[in-house]
């Protein structure tokens, strides 16, 4: 009698794991891993740690938003300027929070365009290692990116000089469809 119980215990003990296994499986959150992945004018857009990842000309792109989430935002014709400088300024308030706005500027745009500097709007003690450049030092060869926090969201480019302002938000996205645009993507 003892032989039989004994007998019965391992195969009840698997199907009992076969079916638990089978309700976590149900039941469980979709994981960390799994990929969110679209394709934008032939170029595959993958979500990865919360930023959208993509392999254009031979750079490797990792923006806040992918080309889907950047309808809305007008970016006028003139964005192609910059690619005409010699050298790019971006240039920032220290004491804003830009959000993923200058990242996302940076580190995307740094590899292709060598030149690209960041600079600051104004002397502060977090400045003291940066040049100062605003929109007055821009010319035909030195182009500035102004990257401002305001309540009034507007993109405007004058006289070699590109100024985004918005919240952090507005920004991000903004820098992103430039990005975007500058890599031929949209």
């Amino acid at each position: 009698n003892e032989n039989k119980k004994n007998r019965y215990i391992l195969p009840i003990f698997i199907v009992f794991l076969m079916v638990a296994s089978g309700f976590a499986v149900i039941f469980s959150n979709p994981s960390e891993d799994s990929t969110e992945s679209y394709k934008h004018n032939g170029i595959l857009f993958m979500k990865k740690g919360g930023d959208w990842a993509a392999n254009v000309q031979d750079f490797q792109l990792y923006l806040t938003y992918g080309p889907r989430d950047l309808n809305e935002v007008e970016i006028d014709p003139s964005v192609y300027e910059l690619l005409k400088a010699e050298k790019i300024y971006y240039s920032i308030n220290s004491k804003d929070f830009l959000g993923n706005s200058e990242r996302d500027l940076f580190y995307n745009l740094k590899p292709a365009i060598n030149s690209l500097t960041k600079a600051c709007l104004a002397d502060s003690e977090e400045c003291k290692e940066l040049p100062l450049k605003t929109c007055e030092d821009a010319d035909d060869k030195t182009k500035i990116i102004v990257l401002k926090l305001s309540e009034e969201k507007r993109v405007k480019y004058e006289n070699d000089c590109y100024v985004i302002e918005g919240n952090s938000d507005y920004l991000t996205k903004v820098v992103d469809k430039i990005v975007l645009i500058l890599f031929g993507v949209i």
